[in-house]
């Protein structure tokens, strides 16, 4: 019988939260260990172990640190040298056959101790560094050695994964000898009702508020195609919405606009699946987020504007409807789709063939990238 390999992760962020990157991580996960790894998962102290087969939790000891936000700060740099250090000394005690790093931070530490060490190497990428740190910082040093930082992983690993076909399409142009495999996030399928919800026709986003997300726009879209059907909802997930909903009711549109607070991923789930739709109403462009991979994991199509953060993930009258970032636009987009029930279900069927936002198909790119590792 083969006998496993046996894989040191190193995850520079807290597992297992409920959200964002730690959710991405889960999946890449789950898709290494169905990869026949042996793993031991060297994370931050924060947050809770996530079962998972042949997966082993380590978690580094960082005094006084309990950062559970994304973005860049000194405590995080900080908390990046005490794993720097305990994953080198894993390295010393432990005998690995692979290192894989998670997104920049758990990259940069893997390629410098595979290197060292001498053993292969894997480099999940998420976003690159430069990009991640566009909407925190404004300062063009900073951003230059960021992108010094991406072109050093994305140079010096012989294996990636990435979330996105236009990043390997892009780090292929660059490299061609590359072992690179396309593995999207995945989502837990779970589902589970929130009490006293009774909405049978809604229009659902699930994120932030925060002003490039383009909420107020869509509500003001979304009121203009209300005056021709007021029997349809929008429902809105997620925290500090206060000024929104000041903006709903400025509107007269506080009955009709739904606002749930945070919810929890199976809360969420449900939200998504009962949906006619879901939205990505972006104004300012960007990386591309989780969010449409989290609607696809549902089966549920996407009304988004088109712009290239939206464009790069849905496919136009395929997986979603693209329209301009103008009220009138996104207004006829809500039109068409809740009026064409066969549209919807033809882009749902779409999204269902392609496994989009599953496990199943995190596992394909996973297994695939693992047998030709170089």
């Amino acid at each position: 019988m083969k006998k496993n390999k046996n894989a040191l992760v190193i995850l520079a962020s807290p597992f297992y939260l409920d959200k964002g990157s730690s959710v991405r991580a889960r999946s890449n996960i789950i898709a290494l260990a169905n990869a026949d790894l042996e793993i031991d998962l060297l994370t931050y102290p924060v947050g809770n172990d996530y079962n998972i087969i042949n997966v082993n939790h380590i978690r580094c000891k960082i005094p006084f640190y309990k950062k559970v936000s994304a973005g860049p700060s000194l405590s995080k740099m900080y908390a990046d040298i005490l794993l720097f250090l305990k994953a080198s000394f894993l390295m010393i005690t432990k005998k690995y056959d692979i290192v894989i790093g998670e997104d920049f931070e758990g990259g940069f530490i893997g390629l410098v101790l595979s290197k060292f060490f001498k053993k292969q190497f894997i480099y999940e990428m998420y976003n690159p560094l430069n990009e991640t740190l566009r909407p925190y910082i404004n300062n063009s040093m900073l951003l230059h050695i960021s992108a010094k930082i991406d072109s050093f992983l994305e140079k010096g690993a012989k294996n990636i994964t990435v979330e996105w076909k236009y990043e390997k399409e892009r780090i292929l142009s660059n490299y061609s000898d590359k072992n690179i495999s396309l593995v999207h996030d995945a989502f837990p399928k779970e589902i589970k009702p929130l009490q006293n919800f009774n909405e049978n026709k809604y229009v659902f986003y699930a994120g932030n508020f925060k002003d490039y997300q383009g909420i107020p726009f869509f509500i003001k879209a979304f009121k203009k195609y209300f005056e021709i059907d007021d029997k349809i909802s929008l429902v809105l997930a997620g925290g500090n919405y206060q000024e929104v909903q000041k903006y709903a009711q400025k509107l007269n549109m506080y009955e009709s606009v739904i606002f749930t607070g945070n919810l929890s991923l199976i809360e969420t789930n449900y939200f998504i699946k009962n949906s006619l739709f879901c939205i990505l109403p972006r104004v300012i462009d960007g990386p591309p987020g989780m969010k449409a991979l989290h609607y696809f994991s549902q089966a549920k199509s996407i009304l988004a504007t088109n712009l290239s953060c939206n464009s790069k993930l849905v496919e136009n009258n395929k997986s979603g409807l693209l329209v301009e970032p103008n009220v009138d636009d996104m207004s006829k987009g809500i039109q068409k789709m809740v009026n064409d029930e066969e549209f919807r279900k033809s882009l749902e069927y779409y999204i269902l063939e392609g496994k989009i936002g599953t496990q199943e198909k995190a596992n394909e790119g996973m297994q695939d990238l693992v047998l030709n590792l170089k």
